[in-house]
């Protein structure tokens, strides 16, 4: 019988997984919000870009990650933060 893994281990693992998804989708949504010409269109995309931003801050409490898996996370939302910024969100 194989071994089975901690039910806390596999929560981790599906968040961590969540959060790096969410920052995916989000660095998409800016992207497509920069290069539409569509006004709307990219109002729209910017703003499913910093609802996602903000449900990783949110949701980067809930779970201890290692710092190599904080690190990474922080690395992407300050490029999406960044971007975000680029196309006229205010923090």
């Amino acid at each position: 019988m194989p071994p089975t893994v901690p039910v806390h281990l596999i929560a981790k693992r599906t968040m961590l997984e969540f959060l790096q998804t969410e920052l995916r989708m989000a660095l998409t949504f800016a992207d497509v919000a920069s290069r539409t010409s569509v006004a709307a269109r990219s109002e729209r995309s910017r703003k499913e870009a910093r609802k996602a931003y903000d449900t990783v801050l949110r949701m980067m409490n809930r779970v201890k990650l290692l710092p190599a898996e904080t690190a990474e996370l922080e690395e992407r939302l300050a490029a999406l933060k960044s971007e975000l910024r680029r196309l006229g969100e205010i923090f």
